[in-house]
């Protein structure tokens, strides 16, 4: 079967298909070329009208046995490809991709803006239906986004994560993967807490948590339940926030009369007597 032209999304999908049946299960070969998709017609699609555009390029080959379209996907090895040199997106999204608290809140309060998208590649190779990314960037003037993970083709599942490489730094990133799982058709967004958790661990081994950083904490906590960042009883979440409470407000303020003690005092020996209590 060749040259069969079928458009989506504003774009072209044309394939060349092979169907060997000489044997008990069938054997499909499949050639599929992508031309000039939009992604907007994506993202309209998904609820995000306006937050980017661009033309969309790519092909697909797999090939395997299968006397169903489920068992073939489940059971085809080749590869697939995307690109686009140009286009844009939304600032906003790239930011909560990076969970970005400062920048997101601002467009949030400013309104959202799109920016230019430098390129976009990507080379899943596919063994056994399963397909992995060889290569996966996503680069725009604010961040580079890369992925790695699984796409199951016969369950169509997913099981992706997303780690933004922002350009301009923040003090208020947290910087750790953005997941994407479950199933094509219901998928489940949320964060890795594997960073999270070492961060704030860090953070407080160091002493170097900030006052901002409770309710900077209990928002991510709260803003992403699946993770299981924070308790979900009342009582214990209130545990938390102050023990969260005491170490900026007791422990931080306590460790800064050493390195900062001139903030209470002028006179040389008062900074010295203050800094021998710490």
């Amino acid at each position: 079967l060749g040259g069969r032209a079928v458009g989506i999304a504003g774009g072209r999908a044309t394939s060349t298909i092979t169907i060997d049946a000489r044997q008990p299960e069938v054997f499909t070969t499949a050639d599929v070329r992508l031309a000039n998709f939009q992604l907007e017609r994506f993202l309209d699609d998904a609820g995000l009208d306006g937050s980017g555009s661009g033309r969309i390029d790519g092909r697909i080959r797999l090939a395997g046995p299968g006397n169903s379209v489920r068992r073939y996907l489940g059971h085809a090895d080749g590869s697939a490809q995307l690109m686009m040199n140009r286009g844009t997106f939304s600032n906003l999204g790239m930011e909560l991709i990076g969970l970005d608290i400062a920048e997101s809140l601002g467009f949030l309060a400013e309104g959202d803006r799109t920016i230019p998208i430098r390129c976009f590649v990507t080379d899943f190779e596919v063994q056994k239906g399963v397909m992995r990314p060889k290569v996966f960037v996503f680069d725009t003037t604010d961040t580079t986004v890369t992925a790695d993970g699984t796409i199951g083709l016969g369950r169509e599942t997913l099981d992706l994560k997303f780690l933004a490489h922002p350009k301009d730094p923040s003090p208020l990133s947290v910087r750790t993967p953005v997941t994407v799982g479950g199933y094509l058709a219901s998928p489940r967004i949320g964060v890795d807490p594997a960073p999270l958790a070492a961060r704030g661990a860090a953070a407080v081994a160091l002493g170097t948590l900030l006052s901002p950083f409770a309710a900077i904490l209990a928002f991510i906590a709260q803003s992403f339940p699946a993770a299981d960042l924070a308790p979900v009883d009342p009582f214990d979440f209130a545990e938390v926030q102050a023990f969260n409470a005491y170490l900026c407000s007791t422990v931080h303020i306590a460790h800064a009369h050493r390195p900062r003690a001139s903030r209470w005092t002028d006179d040389e020996a008062a900074i010295k007597a203050v800094q021998a209590k710490v």
